[in-house]
This record gives C-alpha cells, structure tokens and sequence, in this order.
C-alpha cells in the first residue's frame, strides 16, 4: 500500500481546522466568561470578580501559549512535510536496508533508515504508522518523494 502526500495534506489541514476551531471555542467561552463576571460586580463585591477575571485571563494566556506551541505548531510541522511530499517528484531505486533508528525532528517522530544504493549510502525518512516494515539486511525497493518512504517493495537476493 503506497502514501498518498496528498491525502495526508488534507487529512492534516482538516485537523489543523478542528484544531483552530477548538481555540476560538475556547476564546469565546472566555470572552463570555470575563464578560459575565464583570457584569455580576455589583457595588463594593466587585473586587471578587475582578480576581476571578484576572485568574481567568492567565489561565487562558498560558492556554493560548500552550496551543500554538504544542499541537498547533506540531500539526504546522506535518503540513509542511506534506506540501515538500506533494511538490517533489516520485524516485524509485533499490537498496539494501542497513539499520532503522528512532528519529523526531520538529517534533514529528519517524524512522531513519540507513540504505545502501547503487548512488551510495542515503538517509530516508519512514513515517511513523506507514503501513509497511523494513527490516535490515534485507534488499528493497524503495519510492521516495523528498527523501520520505511513501512505498516499499522486497526484493529476491
């Protein structure tokens, strides 16, 4: 079974918008909050409020801090993986699998799979959850778009 970068670029964006969606739930949500509570204030009691609406503007700073560090940047990282995947074009060569490691770069986790070719040793990139295995010592047909697995055939010594 072969990677579409395209499906995982739209599978991708529609997450980000889940995502964003989420975060401008969030924002309202507080909005109504802080809004609500200030309108309650009523004579000298307002002092309470003014706590609690400070308290809840942090918490919803350190929230927006969170979400465009973490998930969002993370779900920004793919995209761009995916739009290199979909802009480059298709090489299919055979090698020799040497070793497969555990590799994250921009928070995205993989694996490095060190691969002897007839143009020498190369580095290429196998998505966590790829619906194929590579083993090492073993010869392999691999399809790469930008240095990324998208499909991997075994090969009879």
């Amino acid at each position: 079974m072969k990677l579409s970068p395209e499906a995982l670029f739209v599978g991708e964006k529609a997450r980000l918008k889940k995502l964003l969606t989420i975060f401008v739930v969030v924002a309202i949500l507080w909005a109504g909050v802080s809004v609500t509570l200030l309108l309650l204030s009523k004579g000298r009691q307002y002092l309470w409020f003014m706590v609690a609406d400070m308290v809840i503007s942090v918490a919803f700073g350190w929230y927006a801090v969170w979400f465009f560090t973490n998930p969002y940047r993370d779900g920004k990282n793919l995209l761009s993986l995916y739009r290199r995947m979909s802009a480059s074009a298709e090489t299919t060569e055979t090698g020799v699998c040497e070793s497969v490691d555990e590799h994250t770069k921009e928070n995205i986790l993989s694996y490095r799979v060190t691969a002897l070719t007839g143009g020498g040793e190369r580095y290429l990139t196998l998505l966590e959850g790829a619906p194929f295995t590579i083993e090492p010592s073993k010869r392999y047909l691999f399809t790469t778009r930008a240095n990324v697995i998208v499909d991997c055939e075994a090969q009879d010594e």
